[in-house]
C-alpha cells in the first residue's frame, strides 16, 4: 500500500511538473507574441513618421515651385535643354531639376532598402511620379549618356516599383 502511495504521489509530482513546465511555455510562446506585435507596432510607426516627413518635403510650398518649374521647360532635346536649363546657362532651373530627382532618388533608396513601404508611395503620389518621370525621360536619358549611366537609379528602381503596382491595380490604363 506504502508503494502504491509512492506511485501516485511521484505520478502526480510529475503530472504537476508538465502541467509547470507547459504553463511556463505557453507564457513564454504569449510573451514572443506580444513582443513580435510590439515590434510590428513600432515598424508601422516608423514608418508612418518617416512617410511624413517625405510628405512635408512634397508638399511644401517651395518643393511644388521647383516641381512646376520643370514642367515649364520647353526644349526637343537634351542637348536643348543643357543649352537652356543647364547649369551653366540657367542655375535656378537647373536647382530646381536637381532638388525634386535627388528628392525621388533619396525616396528610391528609402524603398529599396526597406524603409518605406512602396504602396504607401503609390497611394499618395504615383500619378505625380509618373508626371514627372515621363516629363524628364529625355533630361535623365541625356545626363546617363553624357555625365553617368548610373544617373537616378533610384529613381527608376522606385519608378518600376510604382508602375507595377499601378498596373495591378488599374490594367485598364495599360492596355
Amino acid at each position: 500500500m506504502i508503494e502504491t502511495i509512492g506511485f501516485v504521489l511521484t505520478g502526480i509530482g510529475l503530472a504537476a511538473s508538465i502541467i509547470y513546465y507547459a504553463n511556463i511555455l505557453n507564457n513564454a510562446n504569449r510573451t514572443r507574441e506580444l513582443q513580435l506585435e510590439a515590434q510590428n507596432q513600432a515598424e508601422a510607426t516608423r514608418q508612418a513618421q518617416l512617410y511624413m516627413r517625405v510628405w512635408e518635403k512634397w508638399d511644401s510650398e517651395e518643393f511644388l515651385k521647383n516641381l512646376m518649374k520643370i514642367y515649364t521647360f520647353q526644349y526637343e532635346n537634351f542637348e536643348e535643354y543643357m543649352e537652356k536649363y543647364g547649369p551653366y546657362s540657367d542655375q535656378e532651373a537647373w536647382l530646381s531639376y536637381c532638388i525634386i530627382e535627388t528628392f525621388f532618388e533619396g525616396v528610391g533608396v528609402l524603398v529599396k532598402r526597406g524603409f518605406l513601404d512602396v504602396g504607401i508611395i503609390d497611394d499618395f503620389l504615383s500619378g505625380d511620379f509618373e508626371m514627372y518621370w515621363n516629363e524628364t525621360e529625355i533630361i535623365r536619358e541625356g545626363l546617363r549618356r553624357e555625365l553617368t549611366p548610373t544617373w537616378a537609379e533610384y529613381s527608376e528602381y522606385l519608378y518600376d516599383k510604382v508602375i507595377n503596382i499601378r498596373k495591378e491595380q488599374h490594367p485598364e490604363l495599360f492596355q
